[in-house]
């Protein structure tokens, strides 16, 4: 297990992390290229990256969910249903070595996105040099930060 510092846990689970930030919320949410979602407290910042295709599910819990497919890079206003993340803390992030992110919130909600065979289609950056990227395909690159002694 890595343990960067009391803002967040990574564990590896075998066929994937596990990423506990200890239910923070979004602090913020950009649109460039990419559609990027924030977490960030006095030390700690965390950023997941969605670079292509993602799928954006509201109300998971419910038989009332919401499920938007999302491109970045298109347009600025099409991915407007994400922005709702912001403010919501996240229950858990997930990364499976085969490509694929979800990130759970607290109410049911998730962000997810698997890998595509053109381009790297999302990247989580944080402190510690902590950074994994989705490459093309699946494969992932990941750097870790230290763990604890």
């Amino acid at each position: 297990m890595a343990k960067m510092n009391d803002a967040f846990n990574i564990v590896d689970k075998g066929t994937y992390y596990e990423i506990d930030v200890n239910q923070k919320p979004v602090t913020r949410c950009m649109i460039d290229n990419a559609f990027t979602i924030d977490v960030s407290e006095m030390k700690f910042i965390l950023a997941i990256s969605f670079e292509g295709k993602f799928t954006y599910i509201i109300d998971t819990n419910t038989e009332r969910s919401l499920e938007y497919r999302l491109e970045a890079g298109v347009t600025p206003e099409s991915l407007c249903p994400a922005l709702s993340v912001l403010h919501k803390r996240i229950e858990l992030i997930t990364v499976l070595k085969i490509g694929e992110v979800t990130v759970r919130f607290t109410d049911g909600s998730l962000l997810w996105a698997t890998s595509t065979p053109e381009y790297e289609s999302w990247n989580i950056t944080g402190a510690g040099d902590l950074k994994i990227f989705c490459l093309p395909g699946g494969n992932l690159a990941v750097w870790l930060p230290k763990t604890d002694p």
